[in-house]
């Protein structure tokens, strides 16, 4: 995670179930203290409502209507995964965030975003579940606009298909690798860490 301020307005929370884990990913609009401390808020509800990330739907239409309800005027963009280890599936829902993105062990790389629009707007708006197998070897990313936002100093936008060639290129190496991989590409690309505009949160699991 990398703030464009010293706080910023990117929550994540990554949590054991007794058959999987949760990612649950969200970006605040704006920067600095007002961000995040909507972000704090944020992250109060979702574990409020957190045992409802097995249907990752679900707890975006309740974190949404808790949301328009609690912090009118708030924009919040959201990805949540369920990943079931024992069954090899992944339920992934998001709310105006990014893609998802999941290489297969064999490393082809798919993008997913199932509908939904950014939490805070409309306190009737609806949340796509999508299920997804997966196998041992595959990789998982989600991640915050910051990233493929990012511009260069010629105004050119690094975007989804950098990240994905990135990906692809780094398909044998561990996620930890993989990630550092990435940010080191980001920041050649804008120049230098202080030239990122907007917070960078990426988060990459590999099933097991």
């Amino acid at each position: 995670f990398q703030p464009a301020l010293r706080i910023g307005g990117d929550i994540y929370n990554i949590f054991q179930l007794k058959d999987g884990v949760v990612i649950f990913l969200a970006d605040v609009v704006g920067h600095g203290i007002p961000a995040a401390m909507i972000a704090s808020m944020v992250n109060v509800l979702f574990k409020m409502f957190q045992m409802l990330s097995v249907d990752p739907g679900l707890l975006l239409r309740s974190l949404n209507i808790n949301i328009c309800n609690m912090l009118p005027q708030t924009f919040v963009t959201a990805a949540c995964l369920y990943i079931n280890r024992y069954e090899k599936f992944v339920r992934i829902a998001r709310a105006g965030h990014p893609s998802i993105i999941i290489q297969k062990a064999e490393g082809n790389v798919i993008e997913y975003m199932p509908q939904g629009k950014a939490l805070g707007l409309k306190t009737d708006n609806k949340y796509e579940t999508l299920n997804h197998p997966v196998s041992s070897g595959d990789k998982v990313l989600i991640y915050t606009d910051g990233i493929v936002e990012a511009i260069d100093i010629h105004k050119n936008m690094f975007g989804t298909e950098r990240l994905i060639q990135i990906i692809k290129r780094t398909q044998e190496a561990s996620c930890a690798e993989s990630i550092d991989t990435i940010y080191s590409e980001l920041i050649r690309f804008v120049g230098d860490a202080s030239e990122l505009e907007d917070d960078v949160t990426l988060i990459m699991i590999r099933i097991e």
